[in-house]
């Protein structure tokens, strides 16, 4: 293995360890717990095998698609957020 791929395989654990540790949350909190950690759980079990193929061709235009979309929901959000808190209550 070369180094791109060693450091690529390093860097996709990332992912598994915010599953590991959604999980460990879900364990510990109890039904708060379990609101809070599935989330986590999701995502990290979705980037992990984005993040290891992400030497593909295919995979690499699929994460940049999904990273400009992505951009586009936070701006939303964020826009959204502000709007909220300033308007009259």
């Amino acid at each position: 293995m070369n180094k791109e791929q060693d450091f690529t395989l390093l860097i996709s654990f990332i992912p598994l360890g915010i599953a590991v540790c959604g999980a460990l949350v879900c364990l510990l909190q109890g039904n708060i717990g379990f609101m809070q950690g599935l989330p986590l759980i999701i995502i990290g079990l979705i980037l992990f095998p984005l993040v290891l193929k992400s030497n593909s061709e295919k995979i690499s235009e699929f994460n940049e698609k999904l990273e400009k979309i992505m951009f586009f929901i936070t701006i939303i959000i964020i826009a959204i957020s502000f709007i909220y808190l300033y308007t009259m209550v």
